[in-house]
């Protein structure tokens, strides 16, 4: 089982366990909140699975990933959307035309988010959730002033 196989599971197995009304040794408990990073968390899982098989996961993965998330529709829903705002937010703010023709720019690394933001949308198909319309067109247009600097290396490429 490679990694994001097993970090899908172990990231189902910990967002239920938090989520549970029963603590560890059978008492009664409030579910953890949740927060973006737990969306981030299953999302990621998800979409980074997707990358590595070329498939959906098995039926049973994401019957849990949706049961989760029907658990507690309105938190789930609240922390999907923060975070994708987030990883928008910062990729926008990343892409800005005056720092990416720079020497030291890291190119690596905004791809990096831009690929977790990607993850996070082939989640969201998956899971039949809808991103809000305004954060995806920030991306598209974070995406455009990107395009002409993302030629694959981490080094400064500047448009022909």
């Amino acid at each position: 089982m490679s990694g994001p196989d097993r970090e899908l599971e172990r990231a189902l197995a910990e967002l239920t366990a938090a989520g549970s009304t029963v603590a560890p040794g059978g008492r009664k408990r409030a579910p953890l909140p949740v927060e973006p990073r737990d969306a981030r968390r299953l999302l990621v899982a998800l979409g980074d699975w997707v990358e590595a098989n070329g498939c959906p996961p098995p039926a049973q993965l994401l019957d849990a990933a949706r049961a989760l998330i029907e658990a507690r529709p309105e938190a789930w829903a609240a922390a999907v959307r923060r975070d994708l705002e987030l990883a928008i937010w910062e990729f926008d703010t990343s892409v800005d035309p005056r720092y990416l023709a720079r020497a030291d720019y890291d190119h690596g690394y905004t791809r990096e988010a831009r690929q977790r933001i990607e993850s996070r949308l082939v989640a969201l198909e998956l899971l039949e959730l809808d991103a809000d319309p305004a954060q995806l067109e920030l991306l598209e247009a974070a995406d455009l002033r990107y395009g002409p600097f993302n030629g694959g290396s981490n080094e400064s490429e500047t448009p022909a």
